[in-house]
């Protein structure tokens, strides 16, 4: 799993890879960019029963600083933005 903030591209993804630590290979699974957003920095990505936990790290104004949303049909679930002038490297769920 991995937040590619999409700096070279001003598009933010999640993509996901499978690792074969033996053989030293990674095969992408998933390149999901994700609700429009875009973070010029940090972020995180996590991936729990199916959803998308996605912290934005140092997003653009107006946007929110957590979202989760399905993995399959991008229906968001939970958003969440902090007070003017704060920003999150990164942000993680937990049961």
């Amino acid at each position: 799993m991995m937040f590619d903030n999409g700096n070279a591209s001003t598009l933010s993804t999640v993509r996901e890879y499978q690792i074969d630590p033996v053989g030293h290979t990674a095969q992408a699974l998933a390149a999901v960019p994700i609700d429009g957003h875009y973070s010029s920095a940090m972020g995180s990505a996590q991936k729990i029963n199916g959803h998308y936990f996605v912290g934005w790290g140092y997003r653009q104004a107006n946007e929110s600083d957590v979202t989760e949303i399905d993995a399959t049909t991008q229906q968001k679930s939970f958003e969440m933005s902090f007070q003017d002038g704060y920003v999150s490297y990164r942000a993680l769920k937990f049961p």
